[in-house]
């Protein structure tokens, strides 16, 4: 009980809390977040865990102990993500379901392949062309660079001579128009 005392106290002095928050920021999990609550209280846990696993290690460096409980904080927050995200995916969306049309099934999984970046099986979709044909030249850009050509965010930018944040903001954009069609739908 003292050692959780202990790491509960280390998380909040000199604003070591903040690892647990900047974690949760850099996957996308903000204050707008149905589930941020839960996620924080996971990311304290972790810390805590940490903590108590690694309590030599931070007498020798806190930098990088800080380092390293943020990373464990990070993948274990994307554990849970990933895992509620293909809990919901089986659930809530299966092929099987015949009241689901075609152009509905079409539209989640090309939803679901941009969100994982999973750009493999976008070409085979008939909604890829769709898209494609709505967007602008620049998500035009986007889309055969990520898609075809397999480039990173940072390639794209230095090709087209754009900013990241550019590059970031076509993907908003083709993400935003997946999830009009998919409410036309």
């Amino acid at each position: 009980m003292e050692k959780q005392q202990a790491a509960y106290a280390f998380i909040n002095s000199d604003n070591h809390e903040a690892v647990i928050y900047g974690a949760m920021k850099k996957i996308g999990i903000t204050k707008s977040h149905p589930k941020y609550e839960d996620f924080s209280h996971e990311g304290w846990l972790t810390f805590v865990e940490t903590y108590l696993n690694y309590q030599e290690e931070i007498d020798l460096d806190v930098q990088k102990f800080m380092n390293f409980v943020y990373w464990k904080i990070r993948w274990r927050l994307l554990d849970i993500l990933r895992r509620e995200n293909s809990q919901n995916t089986f659930h809530e969306f299966s092929l099987d379901n015949d009241s689901i049309t075609d152009e509905i099934k079409d539209a989640q999984l090309f939803e679901i392949a941009i969100r994982n970046n999973d750009f493999n099986s976008l070409l085979y979709m008939d909604i890829f062309k769709r898209v494609y044909a709505a967007s602008s030249v620049n998500e035009q850009r986007y889309l055969l660079g990520c898609v075809i050509n397999h480039q990173s965010m940072t390639e794209l930018a230095r090709l087209h001579g754009v900013s990241k944040a550019t590059v970031s903001h076509w993907k908003k954009n083709v993400q935003q128009r997946v999830q009009i069609m998919n409410e036309g739908l």
